[in-house]
């Protein structure tokens, strides 16, 4: 290869670091890599399967430290106003909560949410007994890791 590269990756960080690691290693000089969306900061509950903010890596870096960790020279994304713009539909017809935070609908269980609570909205967990013979609570938020606060 021995030439530039540019990449637009839009998958996981993991996806991104192997793709940056092949092609270094078929030989490219320089890996840019462009990301079509903003930073992923905020957990999405409507059909992207990550539950928690430390789950995202732009949660918990800036844009150098993840050009870092994923082994690129030069990395840059899509700004939410630049995504707004590109759809030509107003910011309030969009969901954006996952760029910004400023989910659709009022989060349940006072701002604290987990990762199967919003897929359990207006239901309720049985009262039966778990393996254990503890009796499972009704649906609510989870705490420590597996929640987020609401910005």
């Amino acid at each position: 290869m021995g030439q530039k590269s540019r990449v637009g990756v839009s998958a996981a960080e993991e996806t991104q670091r192997a793709i940056v690691r092949m092609l270094r290693e078929a030989g490219a000089l320089e890996v840019h890599v462009r990301i079509s969306s903003p930073p992923v900061n905020w957990p999405c509950f409507y059909g992207i399967d990550f539950a928690t903010r430390a789950e995202l890596l732009a949660n918990g870096l800036d844009n150098e430290g993840i050009r870092r960790s994923i082994g690129a020279d030069t990395l840059g994304y899509v700004s939410l106003p630049g995504l707004i713009a590109a759809t030509e539909q107003p910011k309030t017809r969009l969901c954006r909560a996952c760029f910004d935070g400023e989910y659709p609908i009022e989060l349940p269980a006072g701002n604290l949410i987990g990762k199967h609570v919003l897929e359990g909205v207006g239901r309720r967990v049985a009262d039966a007994p778990d393996a254990l013979g503890h009796v499972v609570p009704p649906l609510v938020a989870t705490s420590g890791g597996a929640t987020v606060h609401r910005p």
